[in-house]
């Protein structure tokens, strides 16, 4: 089964956005942070598992690199221990630039994955527009009982039609259905359907 573009852009958005006040945290020199940012981790590899996605064992090792520092060990080839502070400081710092590649790799799922969905909401967008303007669009929307059963109808009637079934199939390589339907109803709300 194909992930869920959609639910995966949000749940890693989220992480993202916790950034901010993770590096707020690493700047109030609290002793919490390492252990925030422990838990930011563990949360990353959650998301990524559940979406089966292979950044899961970047997050992993990273997170594994972060228990090793609590032990005190470090890779000196790859970071620079501060010279004084001992190794609180030391453990404080790691964390932050292994925070710092995590943050790297989920930008990096975050920017496929925004990718794959912004090229299925130009093909959905197109297909909209062509069942406008052979004038299958509103019957559709309007039989339906709700929004959700009108979303469904209108994607049905789009990939009836021949002229827009090849985009459907490219949407659907893109995006799962589920997708599909929350687009679609995106697009329908942006253009005031």
């Amino acid at each position: 089964m194909q992930i869920l573009v959609t639910e995966l852009l949000d749940e890693v958005g989220a992480l993202l956005r916790q950034g901010p006040d993770l590096v707020g945290s690493y700047e109030s020199a609290g002793g919490e942070f390492v252990r925030r940012v422990h838990d930011w981790l563990a949360s990353a590899e959650v998301v990524l598992q559940k979406h089966r996605r292979p950044q899961v064992s970047t997050i992993a090792g990273i997170r594994a690199q972060l228990k090793a520092a609590a032990d005190g060990a470090f890779d000196l080839q790859s970071i620079r221990l501060p010279t004084a502070g001992g190794t609180r400081k030391a453990h404080r710092a790691v964390a932050a630039l292994l925070f710092n590649q995590a943050q790297a790799a989920l930008r990096g799922v975050h920017e496929t994955v925004a990718a794959s969905r912004e090229e299925a909401l130009n093909y959905l967008r197109q297909m909209i527009v062509l069942s406008l303007q052979k004038k299958t669009f509103y019957p559709v929307w309007n039989a339906g009982t709700d929004r959700g059963r009108s979303i469904v109808g209108v994607w049905q009637s789009m990939l009836a039609d021949p002229d827009a079934v090849t985009a459907g199939r490219r949407v659907l390589s893109l995006v799962s259905y589920p997708d599909v339907l929350r687009l679609i109803d995106e697009v329908t709300t942006e253009w005031n359907f």
